[in-house]
């Protein structure tokens, strides 16, 4: 994996910033280094990030077009383009704006890269100048309000399409052109990346759907700049999800391991019980209970005979995952004993329509974890706040809805979807991403419930060990971080989804030799194959393998900086 610096908030979690306050943390860096070190030190180091980028991900021999604006993007954009002539490439620039960076724009001509000027709006014939290997976009930026207007929005238009047809690979500079609403709602054309190389620190835009869709894989070049704002929201990362995980030692047992109790699956629908157990029994609890009967108990017991089929002690809880009418009195017994008990409850599926009358019961949710996707959200959004709103509203503005949700429910939301965001009611946001678009397939959503559920009883689990050995942490015994955990969980996901998509398309073969592929995918990747649910929580144990074997590389790699430290 190529090597960078991650701007970090609370260890190896990416802080995301909105774009206005990145560029106010920039404006004084770039006034520091040029006092420093002269004028543009710190696009220069920008521009070095991307020509490294294209190197990487396009190859050595790449043909390049760089689409510049105004603005330090375009700066970026013609300083990497002097980079990449300089290293061989064959390089264009298409100059969209009558005022470039100047000094960018000699350094490009010093190398000998050809400078294009056309007339806008483009004309709708083939040039020759699309085809390229890979297109650089440094048209717009961060600083952009609104839709773009024309004759620009006309070029970005076309621009897409060009790119689409020549299967040129994009790489945006900072954000997409087009893209500049802080909450990640798009407003107007787009020209679509497939990777994004973003300055300084993470922006909204790229983490927060729909924005983030239009951008692929992101990548960070650490600018040297300070931003002590509070983040709007956070990307876990590899490391970070292995931190939290836990090894079982040789006095735990299945109670110290985590029971999960799952209420799912019916005669109806038998496979969302099979899949939901799937999904937990995959991430290593010590136990699991299935409330359920019929078709759902045989079949589950016929692929997990370690599953147990009697109620009792369990430190999570799963409901509404294949739900029908004869099932619901035996998911609100569960609802009913694990709300009673202050349990984690997960809320899948079915088991949404039953939030309205637990608020009303209950009040706020505290210790319930809502796991809707748009539609859901939608139907339960509209029950509510007393008015209708669309799944197309939700998909608009996804993080407006899960907020929405979450202040009106007091409940830890998980908004499913290509980006899935989390957010509880201490008002922390995570956008997790990764998965492959593959994942979107009948029970997939029922095995992240299953991984949720599970996850949550392992960490009260840990936390109840600790309370009898007296090992509870300083200040008493917290509460399972759901928010967390519930982040978490969406990121196993959709490592698991990415590993069996690539196994299914031929790749790694069945093999972890390169287990930073499926814990950190970055830039353009194998397109996969087609997977079913099942084969997603197959791979869950191989993934929470992948990440405890990197967590001891962290863990070693902290023990030689403290002997480091102290000699």
């Amino acid at each position: 994996m190529h090597p960078r610096t991650l701007p970090v908030h609370n260890g190896s979690v990416i802080a995301i910033h909105e774009p206005a306050v990145v560029r106010a943390a920039e404006a004084r860096a770039v006034a520091a280094a040029e006092s420093a070190l002269g004028p543009d030190a710190l696009m220069v180091r920008a521009a070095r990030g991307v020509s490294d980028a294209v190197e990487r991900l396009a190859g050595s021999t790449a043909t390049v077009l760089v689409l510049v604006g105004g603005g330090d993007n375009g700066g970026d954009a013609l300083y990497a383009a002097s980079y990449l002539a300089g290293a061989g490439h064959e390089v264009r620039v298409l100059l969209l704006s009558t005022h470039p960076h100047e000094r960018g724009l000699a350094a490009a001509c010093a190398q000998g890269v050809l400078v294009l000027t056309p007339e806008l709006p483009l004309s709708e014939a083939d040039p020759a100048w699309a085809a390229a290997d890979c297109w650089i976009d440094g048209l717009t930026g961060t600083g952009l309000t609104g839709a773009l207007r024309d004759p620009l929005a006309g070029a970005v238009i076309r621009l897409d399409a060009l790119a689409c047809e020549a299967g040129a690979l994009v790489i945006a500079i900072d954000v997409p052109s087009g893209i500049g609403a802080a909450d990640g709602t798009v407003v107007g054309p787009v020209l679509h990346a497939r990777h994004t190389v973003t300055m300084g620190s993470a922006k909204t835009p790229g983490f927060l759907p729909p924005a983030a869709l239009a951008g692929g894989s992101v990548e960070l070049v650490d600018l040297g700049i300070l931003i002590e704002n509070t983040p709007v929201a956070l990307r876990p990362t590899a490391h970070d999800v292995a931190a939290a995980l836990r090894v079982p030692g040789p006095t735990d047992h299945k109670y110290t391991r985590g029971v999960v109790t799952i209420a799912a699956g019916s005669d109806t629908f038998p496979g969302a019980g099979v899949l939901a157990t799937a999904g937990a029994l995959g991430v290593g609890p010590g136990m699991a209970r299935l409330e359920s009967g019929g078709r759902t108990e045989r079949v589950v017991l016929e692929r997990h005979p370690g599953v147990v089929t009697a109620s009792g002690r369990s430190q999570a809880c799963l409901i509404g995952s294949g739900l029908d009418s004869e099932m619901e009195p035996t998911a609100r017994t569960v609802v009913e004993r694990a709300l009673t008990r202050g349990i984690p409850l997960v809320m899948d599926a079915g088991g949404l329509n039953m939030v309205p009358d637990l608020m009303d019961e209950h009040g706020s949710l505290p210790t319930v974890v809502l796991t809707p996707h748009a539609g859901e959200a939608a139907t339960l959004l509209s029950e509510l706040s007393g008015r209708t709103v669309s799944r197309a509203e939700v998909e608009a503005a996804p993080l407006a809805a899960l907020r929405s949700l979450r202040d009106f429910t007091g409940a830890v939301v998980l908004l499913k979807g290509s980006v899935t965001l989390v957010s509880g009611p201490d008002g922390r946001v995570f956008s997790v991403a990764g998965a492959p678009g593959w994942t979107g397939v009948a029970g997939a959503g029922d095995v992240l419930a299953g991984v949720t559920a599970s996850l949550l009883a392992q960490r009260e689990a840990r936390i109840e060990s600790e309370a009898i050995t007296g090992k509870a942490r300083e200040g008493g015994v917290p509460g399972v971080d759901l928010v967390e955990a519930a982040a978490h969980a969406a990121w196993i996901h959709g490592r698991a989804a990415a590993l069996a998509s690539r196994l299914a398309g031929g790749e790694l073969l069945g093999s972890l030799a390169e287990p930073e592929m499926v814990l950190e995918p970055e830039g353009p990747t194998h397109p996969g194959a087609p997977i079913q649910a099942e084969e997603i929580a197959a791979q869950l144990p191989h993934v929470i393998g992948a990440l405890l074997d990197l967590r001891e590389d962290d863990c070693a790699r902290a023990r030689r900086a403290r002997w480091s430290r102290e000699d």
